[in-house]
């Protein structure tokens, strides 16, 4: 199963622990250039604010057509990208690197 395969199965499934990372650790990734931060939520989810330096692209785009994620992707090859995730009760942080191709 490809990566993007996985991240879609644990954004959706509840049976399945995704790879966590804390905030901290998470901007602190951001901040040395080793990583990129992506907030999945929806555009109408952006007008209460995103995190500082998250790349705004909607989950549903990754689910379907991919005409924003698909050059993203491209752009940042090989680099380590952190999802920034909606859950009840709050947020979680996703990582992983991924090899676009």
């Amino acid at each position: 199963m490809n990566l993007i395969k996985k991240w879609l199965h644990w954004l959706v499934s509840k049976d399945s622990a995704p790879p966590r990372i804390e905030p901290g650790e998470a901007a602190d990734r951001v901040a040395k250039g080793l990583a990129v931060l992506i907030d999945v939520r929806e555009p109408d989810e952006w007008k209460d604010g995103v995190a500082q330096s998250a790349h705004l692209l909607a989950l549903s785009d990754l689910t379907g057509p991919r005409q924003q994620w698909k050059p993203f992707l491209e752009q940042h090859k090989g680099r380590e990208l952190i999802l920034y995730v909606p859950i009840q009760g709050g947020f979680i942080y996703l990582c992983a690197v991924i090899d676009w191709y």
